[in-house]
């Protein structure tokens, strides 16, 4: 059972993982810088819930004669969200090496813009020039960080709310 759990959870985390890298690689060929659109984020989730979700009414379903309790649904979960933020990474590790080397110079262009547009009495000048620093310094590595983070957060913040609808205790 413990196999099966991790083999659905990756299947569907896999899944997750494929639709956010069309959606990222879409964003990215309309010159859309993709990291810093929200709808990228929002679409994540709702990519990851709807995998998530599907996963465990499969192993409740069809694996497990209707039962899902917590734990078992932490499971499929952590395998989901594993697997949903490493398969992005390692997409993110080939696109920022070899498919658009120069997404770092775009990338921390547009955040220097957005930086500058802010109004002024939304930021210091300290504050501001701190940031557009921090915006210069970014690497490769910080930008994957950063997405992967994102993917493991998105999936253990969303993961316990899903799995309380969808928990079955067997029947006394």
């Amino acid at each position: 059972m413990i196999k099966t759990l991790f083999q659905i959870g990756g299947k569907y985390g896999l899944l997750a993982s494929v639709l956010s890298v069309l959606a990222f690689v879409a964003l990215h060929l309309t010159d859309q810088q993709p990291l810093l659109n929200l709808h990228l984020l929002i679409l994540d989730g709702l990519v990851f819930a709807l995998a998530l979700g599907v996963a465990l009414k499969d192993f409740r379903d069809y694996y497990h004669n209707g039962v899902l309790t917590f734990g078992q649904g932490m499971s499929v979960s952590f395998a989901a969200t594993v697997t949903f933020a490493l398969t992005f990474g390692a997409f993110m590790v080939a696109f920022l090496q070899f498919l658009s080397p120069e997404f770092l110079d775009t990338y921390q262009a547009a955040l220097i813009e957005q930086i500058q547009n802010l109004p002024a009495e939304e930021l210091d000048e300290a504050f501001r020039s701190n940031q557009i620093a921090l915006a210069k310094d970014l690497t490769k590595g910080s930008i994957l960080l950063d997405v992967m983070a994102k993917k493991l957060l998105t999936g253990l913040l969303l993961g316990p709310v899903i799995i309380v609808f969808f928990r079955k205790m067997p029947k006394k």
